[in-house]
């Protein structure tokens, strides 16, 4: 993916709402749009260039969200109801079920709990079908400029459950974890003997 940006010298008065230094926002959006390259998220596309099978023929738009450190391109895909999909997902933990496993973890020496935090979680989540965006005007050519998206970003509904499905399967064939099935949260290690 090739793109010609120049995000130091763009208009930034339109997105910078917060009133960021120019300079440091620019470098923000930068490793955004390095971060996005960095994992094959999306790549070009037109419309009618080319088939591209499973998409639902929706093109969503994206914005710029800028705090303090951080830009991040955001879809705008708005929680109209539960989808066939993914539905209203996320994966918290049951009270109970974390009540239970903590429970366990202190009434047995062998047992170790083990958290992770994965950094950029969702650009590293494939979906199930592809996904057209448009990329905020500032880096896109003109607005048939588009985004065939490979992988998951915030902003997109699926996003959580395509990390939890992405998770699930690295866990399982990389480091020999199985979930458990009630609570999707919850995996364990079996000792091989």
């Amino acid at each position: 993916w090739e793109i010609e940006r120049d995000l130091a010298v763009m208009d930034l008065a339109t997105t910078n709402q917060q009133q960021f230094d120019p300079a440091a926002l620019a470098s923000w959006r930068e490793e955004e749009l390095d971060r996005l390259e960095r994992f094959s998220v999306w790549s070009k596309f037109r419309v009618g260039e080319r088939d591209l099978p499973g998409w639902d023929g929706k093109i969503w738009d994206t914005r710029w969200v800028d705090k303090e450190g951080r830009s991040r391109i955001v879809g705008k895909q708005f929680n109209t109801g539960p989808t066939e999909e993914a539905g209203l997902f996320a994966a918290t933990p049951d009270p109970l079920g974390l009540h239970y496993c903590l429970s366990r973890l202190a009434s047995d020496k062998r047992l170790c709990l083990l958290t992770w935090d994965v950094t950029s979680a969702f650009l590293q989540s494939n979906l199930k079908y592809p996904k057209v965006v448009r990329p905020p005007k500032e880096i896109r050519e003109d607005r048939e400029d588009l985004r065939v998206c490979h992988k998951a970003f915030s902003g997109l509904r699926e996003a959580p459950a395509a990390f939890q499905d992405t998770q699930e399967e690295r866990s399982e064939k990389e480091l020999g974890f199985e979930y458990c099935e009630v609570e999707r949260c919850f995996w364990r290690q079996v000792e091989k003997k």
